[in-house]
């Protein structure tokens, strides 16, 4: 794989927070489990607890309009609650270590490896789902006994960019794995 590719391909795991690592003398590139979730759990535990807080200083205090300003305050509590639910879904579906080579998908975890050969692979493809604010979307692989096998799941603002960022990270896979579809 060129410097370009592995370069590119590097700026747009990093934006979504994903580690990346190609090794050359195996030809093997490795993706998966996103960094920063500790920091994303303990900022989405502080806006909670602060907003709760922070919430009961205006009836304490006597502060007209007490009880609007306790309902923002709660409110805005979701935003950690929204955070911490971002840390789950990244945690949930990127907890595999993948290790794609010239022959094989492989899927890492502390207990166990899956291992894929290109016999097996029938398809890989991309799937995006709008939510709230965002859009997130999975690459998914799919063998030839009907099985399907997230692989990654990144979140994104604006479609266009997720789509080129998704299609990007699949053709790469797709000539790794030498998969053509």
């Amino acid at each position: 794989m060129d410097k370009k590719t592995l370069y590119t391909l590097k700026l747009k795991l990093d934006k979504h927070q994903i580690n990346f690592d190609f090794d050359e003398s195996k030809s093997e590139l490795s993706f998966g489990k996103s960094y920063n979730l500790t920091s994303k759990w303990i900022t989405g535990i502080l806006i909670i607890i602060a907003c709760f807080f922070v919430a009961g200083l205006p009836s304490r205090l006597n502060l007209p309009m007490a009880q609007l300003m306790k309902i923002i305050f709660i409110l805005l509590s979701s935003i950690g609650f929204g955070i911490i639910a971002n840390a789950i879904r990244k945690g949930k579906n990127n907890k595999y270590v993948k290790k794609f080579s010239k022959d094989s998908l492989k899927l890492v975890s502390k207990k166990d490896i899956t291992e894929f050969t290109n016999d097996d692979i029938s398809e890989i493809d991309y799937l995006i789902k709008k939510n709230r604010d965002n859009f997130t979307g999975t690459i998914e692989v799919k063998t030839k006994n009907k099985g399907k096998y997230q692989i990654l799941t990144i979140t994104e603002k604006e479609q266009k960019y997720l789509k080129n960022d998704l299609e990007y990270i699949v053709e790469i896979i797709k000539n790794l794995l030498q998969i053509e579809q």
